[in-house]
C-alpha cells in the first residue's frame, strides 16, 4: 500500500518535499506493495542523492530467515532507467559469482498532465550517459 506523504516527509528531513511527492505520484502499486515503509524511506532518500558524480546506489540486506543462513542477500540498486541497465546489471552481477534468484525492475511513470485518478505508464528517455 502508498505510504501516506505525512510519514514520508517526516522520515526524509532534508529530501525536498516535491521529491517525495514524484516519488509517491510516479510509482505504481505494485512497488509499493512490493517494499516496506522502512525501505520505500531508505529509497527515496538514496535517490534524492544520486547525481552525475553518483549515478547509482546500492542497499543491500540479509534476506529472509532461511536464505540469510545460506548466506543469501536482498540487493536493491538505485539508477537512471537506461535502455538494457537490468541486463547489464544483473550481467555484471552474474558475472562476479552472484547467483540471482529472482529479479525486478521499477519506473518512475513520465510525468504528465493526466486528469487525477489517470497516470500514464510511458517511460521517459535519461540523459547520456557519456555526460555531454
Amino acid at each position: 500500500m502508498k505510504p501516506r506523504r505525512d510519514l514520508l516527509v517526516n522520515q526524509l528531513e532534508g529530501v525536498d518535499a516535491a521529491f517525495i511527492d514524484a516519488h509517491l505520484a510516479r510509482l505504481g502499486d505494485d512497488y509499493y506493495a512490493e517494499f516496506s515503509l522502512p525501505e520505500v524511506v531508505a529509497q527515496i532518500r538514496e535517490l534524492s542523492r544520486l547525481d552525475a558524480a553518483r549515478p547509482l546506489a546500492v542497499l543491500a540486506a540479509p534476506a529472509g530467515a532461511e536464505e540469510a543462513e545460506a548466506g543469501a542477500l536482498t540487493c536493491t540498486i538505485l539508477a537512471a532507467d537506461y535502455p538494457g541497465m537490468f541486463s547489464l546489471l544483473t550481467g555484471v552481477l552474474g558475472a562476479c559469482g552472484f547467483a540471482i534468484d529472482s529479479g525486478a525492475a521499477y519506473t518512475y511513470a513520465e510525468e504528465s498532465a493526466a486528469p487525477a485518478g489517470e497516470a500514464s505508464r510511458a517511460r521517459p528517455r535519461p540523459p547520456p550517459l557519456s555526460g555531454a
